[in-house]
């Protein structure tokens, strides 16, 4: 298990607080954290992703979005990202992170989650069920 998970995407209102709370439930890591890269601070998640993750068991009531900062990549073990192009940000403001930056959907053949933000609701149930999948397949990954 790891002391601490980050799990990355643009807003840190839709994907991301999904994948937290998700991998929080897996017991994944000690301590899991979401931002953005361009993280909407202060914001809450985003009401379709609230209530698609309600009816899913996930609650994201008490998220708020904060940009990703220094201290979650040094803290972070391991650093999940929705999107290749989550990792080549990261990576290119943080290099030392590169071995421990991964896409959230690596054993799912290195699919990118995609950004359900200003879609329909369909799109945040796709994305839900996409992140559940990858966290299930990390948390099988890491446990056995």
């Amino acid at each position: 298990m790891f002391r601490q998970v980050l799990v990355i995407c643009v807003g840190n209102i839709c994907r991301s607080p999904v994948a937290e709370e998700i991998l929080r439930k897996l017991s994944l890591a000690d301590k899991v954290v979401s931002a953005g890269i361009e993280g909407l601070s202060g914001e809450r998640a985003h009401p379709y992703a609230v209530e698609v993750s309600k009816e899913n068991g996930v609650d994201l009531s008490h998220h708020i979005a904060q940009k990703v900062q220094v201290n979650h990549i040094k803290d972070a073990d391991l650093i999940l990202c929705m999107e290749e192009e989550h990792i080549s940000a990261i990576t290119s403001i943080y290099p030392y992170a590169s071995g421990k930056t991964f896409l959230l959907g690596h054993w799912e053949n290195k699919k990118e989650i995609h950004d359900p933000y200003q879609k329909p609701k369909e799109a945040f149930i796709t994305m839900f069920n996409h992140v559940e999948l990858s966290a299930m397949e990390w948390a099988k990954k890491l446990q056995a």
